[in-house]
């Protein structure tokens, strides 16, 4: 052991090579970083309907749920381009794919199950298969009121498919949420033309002034 300390050639390559994995860890994850960056800045058009930054991020990384979200992101962009109609379902369930691919990396987090339902509501996937998400969301996070905005507003998108005990939960959860969001989420179901579900069945002093007009 100590004539292996003593040599200078061996001591350098044994401190060398850890060294260059960390260096060429680091340059990766960089690189990637800065991929998903100019990624995110490219919004699907029919001009541009592929993005060269998610591919680079793609090649230079292994199961990174980032990249799957964001691939994601990009393909549900593309999806509602008008010009590209007659591919909406085809691409959304690409889009779906990715967020699976996501969720098997990360399934504790939330918000990958909640862009899953944002899909699964356009492609106007049948009742089943909406409350088995919901109910995911449900489980994983009850009490995150992060979620709140979007998730309201998918609910009231898919109102009729939602079972009766999730309704309840989303119209309790209403009753509690800051005024900014019920605002919004009225203004979601107003454009959807349900909002008397919560004229009637929120408490008249959380919503007088956004009923009285209706």
């Amino acid at each position: 052991m100590t004539s292996f300390l003593k040599k200078p050639k061996t001591i350098f390559i044994a401190l060398a090579v850890p060294i260059l994995f960390l260096l060429l860890a680091s340059a990766q994850i960089f690189t990637v970083s800065a991929a998903l960056y100019f990624a995110d800045l490219q919004e699907a058009s029919i001009e541009q309907p592929e993005n060269a930054w998610l591919d680079v991020a793609e090649l230079l990384s292994f199961s990174n749920p980032d990249v799957f979200v964001a691939r994601a992101k990009f393909l549900r962009q593309k999806a509602l381009l008008p010009e590209l109609k007659n591919q909406r379902s085809e691409i959304l369930n690409e889009t779906l794919n990715n967020l699976a691919l996501a969720v098997e990396q990360r399934p504790l987090w939330p918000y990958y199950h909640l862009s899953e339902l944002n899909i699964l509501v356009l492609l106007g996937a049948e009742s089943s298969k909406v409350q088995s998400k919901v109910d995911e969301v449900l489980l994983l996070a009850p009490n995150e009121r992060g979620l709140d905005k979007h998730f309201l507003e998918l609910a009231f998108h898919s109102w009729d498919k939602l079972s009766l005990v999730q309704r309840q939960w989303m119209l309790k959860r209403l009753a509690i949420v800051p005024g900014k969001t019920l605002r919004y989420v009225f203004s979601v179901a107003k454009n959807l033309n349900r909002q008397s579900v919560i004229c009637t069945n929120l408490p008249y002093k959380k919503i007088k002034r956004l009923c009285k007009a209706r």
